[in-house]
């Protein structure tokens, strides 16, 4: 199934008979020792469409839930909606037809002045976002359609935007469907953190630790969830990493033994984490910051907001997407703006959760969503943590 050379005359003959022209995997996720997940790109006849596949683990279990699938299922010609693999024990499904997303939603726009639908990022059985534009091809919202979503998320958007502007800014609600699982909100303009380079990142670096400063500050509201110090998909990561590569099992066992050892205390008040600023939820718009996509927005220690940036940085640096000196500068420039509005946390703190977001993203991205720059330097990766402590 991750073998999109493959597996395109196999989709050709399961969701047709049609000619595949190009078969390319877009997301593969790997849920260790129960099933693997893929989205691919297909050409048939000059158009592109996306297919998705899940494995099972019998070939009847694959059967069943095609059957429930083809239930109200959307027709794509010239595909065929949902079909089941007895083989590979796999169903795949036809763009817009998701095992548990309603992701049609995004693609039908109901909104006034709304003429066109243009999906950007579709993660299968999660979620998948479209951008809607006017007749002038201006982009005016986007639409996110869920497999799950609280309540908590659209209240989060309206509470914050009625309490931030100027230079921190949240994306606006325009309307929520829980039958749908459809959020809307508008499009905001700025150029996005991780499209910045050289001089423009720094500036950005900066006023995002004045704006997350700007956030913390904001009195919570005792509705949203709270956020764990030591989240147990810390250990989920690392107990796949040991089963998926036995070389880093000891490696990773103990940074996750080193973790629980050092887990720092708190003394202070809880804040509004945004809980996900990673460089393509923050843009850059005049006079400030805007940050998007509120899903994890949860209540801790300020530090993990602060630590999601900067393992990002850390990441980056360990695969060599920025060089020593460009990630001391960044990492400088973040908390030097968070100085300016707000008592940062404790460095003891800062550095744990670093290697704790270190350990759980780039970790993830390894094991789970099967990343090769991840998977190609874990080791390292797990190394830097270990440092941090």
């Amino acid at each position: 199934m991750l073998d999109a050379a493959a597996m395109g005359p196999r989709l050709a003959r399961l969701l047709g008979p049609l000619t595949v022209e190009d078969c390319t995997r877009v997301v593969a996720r790997y849920r260790v020792g129960q099933r693997v997940s893929v989205a691919y790109r297909v050409r048939i006849d000059g158009a592109v469409h996306v297919v998705t596949a899940r494995s099972y683990p019998t070939a009847g279990k694959a059967a069943a839930a095609a059957a429930r699938s083809t239930v109200g299922a959307v027709p794509v010609s010239p595909l065929r909606p949902v079909a089941w693999d007895g083989e590979l024990r796999a169903v795949y499904w036809a763009f817009p037809n998701d095992n548990r997303v309603a992701a049609v939603n995004v693609l039908r726009p109901r909104r006034s002045g709304v003429v066109a639908a243009r999906l950007v990022r579709y993660l299968p059985e999660r979620n998948a976002v479209a951008a809607w534009s006017d007749a002038g091809g201006a982009t005016v919202a986007y639409a996110k359609a869920y497999a799950e979503v609280g309540t908590h998320v659209p209240a989060a958007h309206a509470w914050l935007t009625a309490r931030l502007d100027g230079d921190l800014r949240v994306s606006r609600l325009l309307s929520f469907s829980p039958a749908a699982r459809l959020l809307v909100t508008e499009a905001l303009g700025g150029d996005r953190l991780d499209q910045l380079h050289g001089a423009e990142r720094e500036r950005a670096l900066r006023a995002l630790g004045r704006g997350l400063a700007r956030l913390h500050d904001v009195p919570p509201p005792g509705w949203l969830p709270c956020r764990p110090w030591l989240p147990m998909s810390v250990r989920a990561v690392t107990d796949a990493i040991a089963a998926v590569r036995p070389d880093l099992a000891d490696a990773a066992g103990a940074l996750y033994h080193a973790l629980c050892a050092s887990r720092p205390s708190y003394a202070g008040p809880l804040v509004c984490l945004h809980n996900d600023p990673s460089p393509r939820n923050v843009f850059m718009a005049e006079g400030g910051v805007a940050l998007i996509d509120l899903d994890s927005i949860a209540l801790g220690p300020a530090a993990i907001d602060l630590a999601r940036v900067l393992a990002a940085l850390l990441g980056q640096r360990v695969v060599g997407a920025l060089t020593p000196p460009e990630h001391d500068r960044l990492r400088a420039a973040l908390l030097a703006g968070y100085a300016e509005l707000r008592d940062p946390p404790p460095d003891r703190a800062v550095r744990w959760h670093t290697a704790a977001t270190l350990c759980e993203v780039r970790g993830r991205k390894a094991v789970a969503w099967l990343d090769p720059v991840s998977a190609e330097h874990l080791d390292a990766l797990l190394t830097a943590a270990r440092e941090l402590l």
